[in-house]
């Protein structure tokens, strides 16, 4: 019984720290219209991943993964409800693909493109998805190994 609230503990932990990074990009990105020195920082840095990770051509990458990993976690999905698989591996595909979305969004849309904390939405994105990407494969793990035994 102490592993089963342990997993869920650690499910919620990872859900707070996914919630804390949108709403701390949120956050600064009010205080740009509030704080000079923190608009400043924000512009400046802006440029500079304007110029490297975040070029139009690296964005065009990154949204094609993003778009993949949505579409693996789709098929997971399916796969798992196809062959009655347990909730929380369904949650958890369909967790990823909402949250694939909301990545691809926040790299293409116009209404993130012209927010100076632009760079810092598609970090907290990108991050996030990248945590419930291992949470999706800890699942799918422990979910086979309960199949298994």
């Amino acid at each position: 019984m102490k592993s089963g609230k342990l997993i869920k503990a650690a499910y919620f932990a990872v859900a707070a720290v996914q919630l804390a990074l949108v709403t701390a990009v949120a956050y600064l990105s009010s205080l740009t219209a509030k704080k000079a020195g923190v608009m400043h920082h924000v512009y400046y840095m802006k440029d500079k991943y304007s110029q490297c990770i975040y070029s139009p051509e690296n964005l065009e990458l990154q949204s094609t993964l993003i778009v993949r990993i949505a579409v693996l976690a789709s098929l997971i999905f399916v796969w798992a409800t196809k062959r009655k698989r347990d909730l929380l591996l369904k949650l958890q595909s369909a967790l990823t693909v909402a949250i694939g979305f909301f990545a691809w969004y926040a790299i293409n849309s116009g209404f993130f493109k012209g927010l100076l904390a632009y760079p810092y939405f598609i970090m907290a994105f990108e991050i996030v998805l990248a945590i419930q990407l291992l949470v999706l494969a800890v699942t799918a793990i422990s979910e086979r190994r309960q199949t298994k035994e």
